[in-house]
């Protein structure tokens, strides 16, 4: 499973709209569609946030994240 897919389901498995998430995290709305649609990666700084919100171990997030794409690559 792909980075875009895990946040997305997790936001559903909380029953959160994108908006709502980026209230609870402060990330942006459009940060958060752009990694559902796989458009960018998620920054380092953003990934602890992610871990507390969804009570899960930071590797699991990291072990989603396709780290051999760099940003150029992504379309």
């Amino acid at each position: 499973m792909g980075f875009g897919e895990w946040i997305k389901q997790k936001r559903s498995e909380n029953d959160w709209t994108q908006m709502q998430l980026s209230q609870i995290t402060g990330i942006p709305q459009t940060t958060i569609s752009n990694w559902e649609r796989y458009k960018t990666n998620p920054s380092l700084k953003h990934l602890p946030c992610l871990a507390k919100t969804f009570s899960v171990d930071f590797s699991e997030i990291v072990s989603c994240i396709d780290l051999s794409k760099s940003q150029r690559d992504i379309k």
